[in-house]
């Protein structure tokens, strides 16, 4: 008899709420209800042990050493960046930490070393400037109520996961290079909000399919709900992915 080993995946939260003059309440928000939304059947039924939330003091070294230490061990990174971006004309999507150090999508696709990973970003990309860009005043995850299924939740979503290439490395933002990213103080950010509620109503639809339903259809959907709510001023953009191969969004099993 074959055994499969368990799927090990990892989610790392990172957060810039800004200093005493920028301090805002919303990043502080996401990284509260981002994690029950994982832990949801909905958001894949993760465990504690596999959500890390990096401290608001993180320093690129911190990073590097979470991936260092997690290298050989795990089969899937799930990444959040919450807080100020801006854009670069030669480096992409830039994304700061509170020491005002920063760094871009290349820099985490060679930290994660050829592990299947998506990254999620709500932030600005405006581009005339590498100084830091305004950070979202309000996002939110909601979180969504765990059945009684939660086992076969977890292993189908494992499953989903095993099918994705080594190497994949899919990027979903909330803006196109050059927009600043929406938000509103009752929705939260226009992007992961979105996605949020796009989830929600599929979840409880009764006459939705039951199956995982991947990055891509989702995106798709909240992209439409993004431009909307933007009055097409914010064009959310995903990468790196594929039809056939896209890592999961969410399940309704």
């Amino acid at each position: 008899m074959k055994i499969i080993r368990p799927l090990r995946r990892r989610c790392l939260i990172i957060q810039n709420p800004g200093g005493i003059s920028d301090s805002l309440p919303g990043v502080s928000k996401d990284i509260k209800t981002l994690p029950a939304f994982l832990k949801s059947n909905c958001g894949g039924a993760w465990n504690d042990n596999e959500i890390t939330i990096m401290s608001s003091n993180a320093t690129l070294s911190m990073i590097q050493d979470y991936f260092a230490a997690a290298l050989g061990l795990v089969d899937y990174f799930l990444i959040v960046f919450t807080g100020h971006g801006a854009y670069d004309e030669e480096y992409g999507p830039i994304y700061y930490l509170k020491n005002d150090e920063c760094f871009n999508a290349f820099w985490l696709k060679e930290q994660v070393s050829h592990i299947p990973t998506m990254l999620i970003t709500d932030s600005c990309q405006c581009i005339n400037t590498l100084e830091k860009g305004e950070i979202l005043e309000h996002r939110s995850f909601s979180a969504i109520a765990d059945g009684t299924l939660r086992s076969e939740y977890r292993r189908q979503y494992n499953s989903f996961l095993r099918s994705l290439p080594r190497d994949m490395f899919v990027i979903a933002a909330s803006v196109s290079p050059g927009e600043e990213a929406g938000e509103d103080s009752n929705l939260g950010g226009y992007y992961l909000s979105s996605l949020i509620d796009v989830s929600r109503k599929i979840f409880y639809d009764d006459e939705s399919e039951k199956e995982i339903y991947g990055i891509g259809y989702i995106h798709h959907l909240a992209s439409e709900e993004v431009e909307r709510l933007s009055k097409g001023k914010q064009t959310p953009y995903l990468e790196g992915y594929t039809r056939s191969h896209q890592p999961p969004f969410m399940l309704k099993l």
